[in-house]
């Protein structure tokens, strides 16, 4: 039998290499494919306290199921908070990140709010803190207290991107070569949800009815 000249043979350890990089580029897509999540927003209260406004969003649903299982595997993630401040005449928009860890020898959350960082223990904590405590506060500089105001809130969530944290890297800095381009540019598309609907933040001292 005559071998085929124009046929060539690929080395086995070339198919090994071509199996492993493939399996890197699925797992970085799948990475990237649920690096977006939709979270809802449900009542938004907006009140002075003393010199400070304070915003306190219902965040339902922060993390989407792809989410939670990534930030379960040791991968931090971050929700992307967007507060719109207006009044006549003025908008302006002010962005606050809070960041969620797991680690996975203890099994705690270490979530990271303007406020302070938070340790906890159940998950279903960590939404109930998104749901019902979370309080976005805001100074004279940011929001006149002689003036009113009209608030609206919307978020959404995404692997943490390194940016701010010392204590923590984002996915892409735990990436090289190949791998990294391709996170890179599928991992940055997030979303946000709908706008909430306006809430009236009223001079500070008037009365509210």
């Amino acid at each position: 039998m005559t071998n085929n000249p124009t046929h060539k043979r690929v080395p086995r350890y070339g198919r090994g290499w071509a199996a492993v990089l493939l399996a890197a580029v699925l797992t970085v897509l799948l990475l990237a494919s649920s690096a977006s999540a939709l979270p809802r927003i449900g009542e938004v209260e907006a009140f002075w306290e003393d010199s400070l406004a304070i915003v306190r969003p219902e965040i339902i649903d922060p993390l989407d199921n792809s989410l939670q299982r990534t930030l379960q595997s040791g991968v931090p993630v971050q929700v992307d908070i967007e507060v719109r401040i207006a009044r006549t005449g003025y908008v302006k928009t002010e962005h606050i990140e809070v960041m969620i860890e797991f680690d996975v020898w203890t099994g705690w959350y270490r979530v990271t709010t303007p406020l302070s960082p938070f340790a906890i223990e159940e998950y279903s904590t960590v939404e109930r803190l998104f749901g019902q405590d979370l309080l976005l506060l805001f100074d004279e500089d940011q929001i006149d207290p002689d003036d009113e105001w009209f608030i609206k809130v919307r978020a959404g969530a995404q692997l943490h991107d390194g940016d701010d944290t010392e204590s923590s890297h984002g996915v892409a800095d735990e990436l090289s070569g190949f791998t990294r381009v391709i996170f890179e540019l599928f991992g940055s598309g997030e979303k946000r949800c709908e706008w909430s609907e306006l809430v009236r933040l009223p001079e500070r001292g008037s009365n509210v009815e």
